[in-house]
């Protein structure tokens, strides 16, 4: 666009603590631009046409008062809608503007595979856009246009007077609302450029005339996004790196990049970390493994982490140091996994925790567990802030409602890597997206506003300590930013190395480095000099800039020079960077430094040491990564662990490593092993027989994880060893059943036969062999897309027919008995009906194998089924009575309908649930005034509650038209001001195990996310063991299907404007008839009388509305019968 066939769209705003806005408007024609209404929402032309934000009010001045905020600190509004709306992410640039990402697209053309479970196989087997984009149009047909409807966008937003608050804002960019577009996530402003992160692109915009819209955009790359995944898993974190390079990061969403220059960089299966050139050049991916890393921040001696996402499985949020080749664990098949437990590995092999006993060593643990939802993150820059903040880390925590704010937190050093110390609050009780530290050194802070959905509300928070305002640094840190550092001397660069400021420092370095050589003379000065320590780490980084870029073979030497006298620096901090700049260069003369510094003291130089000479896969450096690990064999360092790793790995001498399996250091095989497993070695299985039971199973979950398929046969024979791990069974029964042969399912029916195998290992091994003729494309134990080649799927017939009496026999454990009876119903074996019977009739064996044996006997037409319905009909058990009832209500004719009539008068709530159940489906004429019967005392109040809900979906399968006016009548006689009246027949009558699916297991709810039952699960919400001793079953189905009329106690938030104009805001802690008792951060422990009260303003509840709309009537039954249960 250029500025002379543009007209600006500008809000001019005076805001004030009673947030007088006044609101201009200007008509354009120009697509992207706004138009303002009297009413101060906006309407557009071109991509975001249709976005709703709201209008100016003081709702975001009152916010303030439910804010707790740490001691000393106070909050005021900087931006508010109209000027924002739903925002995702933000940055300032040097001058104070800011860049706003703002979302219309949110559930309004991203959508989330949680509402499109159809599309699951594709989705897994997806490895690019064209590929996701081909599955959404194959399923959406003309509904595909809806995903164009809504544009995300960037603003531009700022403060014009000087007031300390913005007042003007323009869209700098707009009409992203392509097909494969995402969720607009990631914004870096960086000298005269915004760097834009949106689904699948990275975009460079440019704003050249100074309008105040982007005339310009590049792609710099594409292909993020190779799945449609969970809303919000998209591309973000844009930051500037130490070395000058942009780094960033993606979710699990997934990429498949081909790089302007044709290489390909691809991370399908799970989240990553970046970097590139800032023209998208050089694109790498730095670390792996990750689930959802919003924001990235590096620290004051550039060491990399993020706040991770939790999988709604049960698992904590997490802290990770982003090392480089590093893997965190997760990829997106554990996400769907949810047998034999939620999320499979992931959680039941401890990958999700800190370092400790059980876990994989391929992966580097989390640091700590935090959070419930990491989203934004920074690092204190060293000014603005008071001292007990410094070196500290910001991150925001997004829950939807309740306990979102920002923590503070630091690090200390703990080996090579960190601990967590001091962690705490900044702010709380704020929907918190993004932090950032402004120029002027305020904590900003982006406020989602209530719940998850977008509100056309956006706010943005400056927080800090009064007494700072003023504070000398603080205002030379802001001054000096806005002045820029292009201009200034090389002596004054120099200088600023020095700064309180980590920024200043970063921009010196930055500027220094662009003069060349006056630039690079200077910062050898600098480390030659007795400067301050971190002068010297600048120095160190602006010269590695330098040391990478350069390609003369006598300016590398001489610069090389530098870092190798630094490898000897009294400093460990500086021995670190030296070594990194090292490697980074690719330097490999410096290999013998190196390997000598692999030996010092201090394990985090060590470590780095390790990682820079394995940057340099030096022929002959083997022997110093087996020492490194040799030397780690006491502390076990993971992250010295991973320094051995990359290195013995980078030279890829298999054989080499396939002889360390005789080594007689533990660390020093493990080491090996995780080095092989990056190879995909068949070499592995010579560590199959080591004599650690946790290197076994470390060898065989790399070979059948990845997989390795020439050395699955290895893996394949394992069986019989005693203290193997369920780790392990399980890789050697997923290796049989991959691949698939007469020796394998013979493999699997002695491992199912055995009783010294694990129970679950068992029914396992037999869920395969009923898999065997129509495999899952799922891997069994990863759940990833690793489809199998086809096989004869007679083979496990063959091999099993035999011993299904074995396993069917009452003596087994239920769910081996459960497994077989589905064999012998699914391959038809005729053969097995004697022994099926013999599993039904015996009392002593458990239900479900029985059930499924009576199933099977049904699906195989046995003359003795009708003997067993008969014998199940009259069990204590009531699940077999309930299989019988529909068993027998199914076999048609008079007799069966009257034995149902019979079981409704006189049956279980189980049999006439069965009943009710069965009767829906049956075509016997004498159904419908059976129904037309009971539909008559329903109307009456003479049906038990527990049955109603059975009986009116049975009811509603009806044509009947007698049956459809009954239906009718007790609709209409449904309260209208009853929040759970559509909803009461879900009251009673459900089953506690599939409600504890729904809980435990649903990903498409997510309940354990947010609440904890005994003890286990998320923190947002109140915890629920023992709610039906404290509340009504009215209430939790209330909770459930009306989520913000009754908030629990301590979880309600309550703005009260009094008749007087003061205000109050906090926790509603008591209500009685005549007033209410407020928890205020402000003003602590309030009683407000009702009578003074002028306004009454509840906060949302974190529920999600949509729950009824998810759930079925059965699902929210199970669930209201399971919290029940929970006592």
């Amino acid at each position: 666009m250029v500025a002379s066939s543009v007209l600006v769209a500008m809000i001019t705003c005076h805001v004030s603590r009673a947030l007088r806005w006044a609101v201009f408007f200007a008509l354009i024609s120009t697509p992207g631009a706004a138009v303002w209404g009297a009413d101060g929402v906006e309407s557009f032309g071109g991509g975001s046409a249709g976005a709703k934000v709201a209008a100016a009010s003081k709702d975001g001045e009152m916010a303030i008062k439910k804010f707790r905020l740490a001691s000393g600190l106070q909050a005021e509004l900087w931006a508010a809608e109209p000027l924002t709306a739903n925002i995702v992410a933000f940055n300032f640039d040097d001058q104070g503007k800011c860049y706003v990402v703002e979302t219309f697209r949110h559930s309004d053309g991203v959508t989330d595979i949680r509402s499109h479970m159809d599309w699951l196989d594709e989705e897994l087997a997806s490895q690019s856009v064209e590929e996701r984009v081909a599955i959404m149009r194959r399923h959406e047909g003309a509904r595909i246009t809806n995903y164009t409807r809504m544009s995300d966008r960037v603003r531009k937003v700022w403060d014009s007077s000087g007031s300390g608050h913005a007042d003007r804002a323009t869209i700098f960019s707009d009409g992203y609302n392509a097909i494969p577009d995402g969720l607009a996530s990631g914004v870096l402003a960086w000298r005269g450029s915004v760097y834009f992160a949106d689904i699948p692109h990275l975009w460079r915009l440019q704003d050249h005339d100074g309008d105040g819209i982007a005339e310009k955009r590049d792609s710099l790359l594409q292909g993020f996004g190779v799945r449609v995944g969970f809303l919000g898993h998209d591309l973000h974190g844009l930051t500037v790196g130490p070395d000058g390079r942009l780094y960033f990061t993606i979710g699990d969403r997934g990429a498949h990049i081909v790089t302007p220059d044709g290489r390909t960089v691809s991370n399908p299966e799970c989240g990553a970390f970046y970097r590139c050139e800032f023209d998208g050049s050089g694109l790498e991916i730095v670390a792996r493994g990750l689930r959802n890393p919003e924001e990235i921040a590096f620290d004051e001696f550039g060491n990399w982490f993020t706040g991770d996402n939790n999988s709604d499985g049960g698992d904590p949020a997490r802290w990770v140091s982003l090392v480089e080749g590093g893997d965190s664990g997760w990829h997106i098949g554990f996400q769907f996994i949810d047998r034999p437990n939620s999320r499979g590995p992931w959680i039941a092999e401890k990958m999700c925790y800190p370092s400790g006993e059980g876990q994989p060593s391929y992966i580097l643990p989390p640091i700590a567990t935090i959070a419930s939802g990491p989203a934004g993150l920074a690092h204190d820059p060293g000014t603005g802030l008071p001292e007990r903040y410094r070196h500290h880390f910001f991150l925001c925590d997004f829950t939807g409602g309740r306990g979102s704010g920002v923590h503070s937190f630091a690090l200390k050093p703990k080996g090579a890597g960190w601990e967590m110390v001091d962690r705490d609050h900044l702010v709380s009780e704020i929907l918190s997206t993004d932090v950032e530290i402004g120029p002027d050194g305020g904590v900003y802070v982006s406020d989602w506003v209530e719940g998850w959905d977008k509100t056309g509300k956006g706010r943005i928070y400056r927080i800090g300590d009064p007494a700072m305002a003023k504070d000398p640094l603080r205002l030379e840190t802001r001054d000096l930013l806005a002045a820029g550092f292009e201009k200034r001397s090389v002596g004054e660069l120099v200088k600023l190395l020095s700064h309180a400021d980590q920024r200043i420092r970063l921009r010196a370095q930055f500027a220094l480095v662009d003069k060349g050589a006056p630039g690079e003379s200077a910062f050898k000065g600098v480390l030659k000099s007795k400067g301050d320590l971190m002068a010297k780490v600048h120095a160190y980084w602006g010269l590695g800039q330098r040391f990478r870029r350069e390609a003369s073979p006598s300016r590398r030497r001489e610069l090389a020079s530098v870092f190798l006298r630094g490898l000897a620096d009294a400093a460990p901090e500086l021995r670190g960077e030296a070594a990194k700049a090292l490697g980074e260069a690719g330097w490999k003369e410096a290999s013998g430094a190196l390997a000598s510094l692999t030996r010092d003291a201090e394990p985090r130089v060590r470590f780095l040491a390790g990682m820079a000479l394995a940057k340099l896969k030096v022929a002959g450096t083997g022997s110093v990564f087996i020492d490194l690990a040799r030397a780690n064999a006491a502390a076990g360092d993971p992250y010295v662990r991973h320094a051995a790793v990359l290195g013995l790995a980078g030279l890829a001498d298999e054989p080499a490593l396939a002889a360390l399996a005789s080594d007689p250091v533990e660390e020093v095989r493990r080491v090996a092993i995780v080095a092989l497993r990056r190879l995909s070695s068949p070499r592995l299985a010579g560590f199959l027989k080591d004599p650690q039971p946790e290197l076994v199973t470390e060898a065989a979950r790399a070979i059948t994880d990845l997989p390795v398929p020439g050395a699955l046969p290895a893996v394949a024979s394992l069986m019989g060893e005693k203290g193997r791990s369920i780790a392990l069974w399980r890789r050697v029964v997923n290796a049989n059943y991959r691949i698939g042969g007469e020796a394998e399912a013979g493999v699997l029916v002695r491992v199912a036969l055995s009783d010294a195998t694990p129970t679950p290992i068992r029914a396992e091994a037999l869920q395969r062999l009923g898999q065997w003729a129509a495999p899952s494309g799922r891997d069994a134990v990863t759940g990833l897309w690793r489809p199998v080649p086809p096989r004869d799927g007679g083979i496990a017939q063959r091999a099993a027919s035999a011993a299904l009496a074995a396993w069917l026999a009452p003596t087994q454990p239920t769910e081996v008995a459960a497994e077989a009876a589905r064999l012998a119903s699914a391959w038809g074996e005729k053969g097995a009906g004697e022994a099926l019977f013999a599993l039904v009739s015996n009392s002593e064996a458990g239900v479900g194998g029985r059930r499924e044996a009576l199933k099977a006997l049904g699906k195989l037409k046995d003359p003795k089924f009708t003997k067993a319905v008969q014998l199940a009909a009259a069990d204590p058990n009531e699940e077999l009575r309930k299989d019988a009832t529909r068993f027998q209500g199914e076999s048609g004719g008079g007799e069966a309908l009257q034995r149902l009539a019979r079981t409704l008068e006189s049956g279980s709530i189980g049999e006439k649930q069965a009943a009710f159940s069965t009767l829906g489906g049956l075509k016997d004429p004498g159904v419908d005034p059976l129904l037309q019967e009971w539909m008559e005392r329903l109307l009456a109040g003479k049906v038990p509650a527990a049955v109603q809900l059975d009986l009116l979906e049975a009811a509603g399968r009806r044509a009947d038209p007698g049956i459809k006016t009954r239906l009718k009548a007790f609709d209409a006689a449904r309260k209208g001001d009853d929040s759970i009246g559509q909803y009461r027949e879900c009251l009673e009558g459900g089953e506690i195990e599939a409600g504890r699916k729904v809980f435990l297991e649903r990903a498409d709810v997510a309940c354990v996310r947010c609440h904890k039952v005994r003890g286990e699960g998320g923190e947002v919400g109140p915890e629920l063991t023992g709610i039906i001793t404290r509340k009504p079953r009215e209430y939790v189905l209330e909770s459930i299907v009306a989520p913000n009329r009754q908030i629990a106690a301590g979880f309600e938030t309550v703005l009260v404007t009094l008749k007087d104009g003061s205000a109050y805001a906090g926790q509603l802690k008591k209500e009685t008839d005549t007033e209410l008792e407020i928890n205020s951060p402000e003003e602590g422990m309030l009683h407000v009388a009702k009578s003074k009260i002028a306004t009454r303003e509840r906060g949302l509840s974190p529920m999600p509305e949509e729950l009824r709309q998810i759930l079925t009537k059965q699902d929210l039954r199970n669930l209201v019968e399971f919290l029940s249960s929970l006592k």
